[in-house]
């Protein structure tokens, strides 16, 4: 049943929901229109660029609302969230549906790479459903299919830290999958080509984009072991 969610009509319609509310992007985030200038000139798409962006200003939104919760909330202080962050996924799925990415190109696949993560992101960290034989196991290997039809390097050059987030996010999704070990490999490799050491490094390296203090949470101890073990091997030790 999980796989056919991002093939079927969702049983309310789209335009029926409300959109979050509007985020300024000069106090949330000042590279937001950094980052919708290279979607916008780099994928010939501007409107799904800045579509992209504003989905990814209320992701930020919506998890800092989520982080700053107290250890002790009870469920009526966060269903708020739920219910507004839920209203991101529809705006997601359309991204990922969209037919201007039929099929995507090397330039157009960060759309779809980006739109995956980000509803792994919504359901492991928003929604904190279990990981394993979830959802978010589907949709990090559907990213990983993607990943390799694609030159990882191209797009580490025009989005190094939306694809930093990217491969984290994938593999985070994939744990206790046969992609967990691929997405170390690869995320090992991207901190590799632009100098990260460390997972507090990478966590200096991605405050800018998106960062939670969730993605280091025990239940993602063994995706950064392994993320460990691939920077041994590269001779990061």
């Amino acid at each position: 049943m999980a796989a056919l969610v991002l093939e079927t009509n969702p049983c309310i319609q789209l335009d029926q929901l409300p959109l979050p509310p509007t985020v300024d992007w000069a106090t949330d985030c000042p590279s937001a229109a950094r980052y919708q200038a290279k979607l916008s000139n780099f994928t010939s798409l501007p409107l799904l660029g800045q579509e992209t962006i504003e989905v990814f200003q209320g992701l930020r939104y919506y998890t800092s609302m989520k982080d700053h919760l107290p250890p002790s909330h009870d469920k009526s202080e966060l269903q708020p969230i739920l219910d507004m962050s839920g209203r991101l996924d529809r705006r997601l799925i359309q991204t990922i549906r969209s037919n201007s990415l039929d099929p995507p190109d090397q330039t157009t696949v960060i759309f779809r790479l980006f739109g995956n993560t980000a509803l792994i992101h919504q359901i492991m960290f928003i929604r904190q459903a279990p990981i394993r034989l979830s959802l978010s196991n589907i949709l990090s290997s559907r990213t990983r299919v993607l990943l390799e039809s694609v030159d990882i390097s191209l797009l580490r050059v025009q989005y190094p830290d939306m694809m930093l987030w990217i491969l984290m996010i994938g593999g985070l999704g994939g744990i206790g999958t046969p992609d967990q070990g691929c997405y170390a490999g690869l995320l090992a490799d991207a901190c590799l080509a632009v100098g990260v050491r460390t997972r507090d490094e990478l966590m200096a390296a991605l405050k800018g984009f998106l960062w939670s203090d969730q993605y280091l949470g025990p239940v993602a101890g063994e995706f950064w072991n392994d993320v460990t073990t691939a920077q041994l091997a590269e001779g990061w030790g």
